[in-house]
């Protein structure tokens, strides 16, 4: 988001950040396997706690 900032205000970015950029793009692109779709948002209760402070701790009321 910030190359296209930049360019959308006329700012000329230098070979170093176009090679840095085009690097993260490759790196931020999904290669192994195609994008799945739109998919539900899940609910609160279907979340996994990732942590065991997460999971001491009562759980959120909606």
């Amino acid at each position: 988001m910030a190359v296209l900032t930049l360019r959308a205000a006329g700012h000329r970015l230098q070979q170093p950040a176009l090679d840095k950029a085009a690097l993260i793009a490759r790196a931020d692109k999904e290669e192994a396997s195609p994008w799945p779709g739109v998919r539900p948002v899940p609910a609160p209760q279907d979340l996994t706690p990732r942590c065991a402070w997460l999971t001491s701790r009562p759980p959120i009321s909606w």
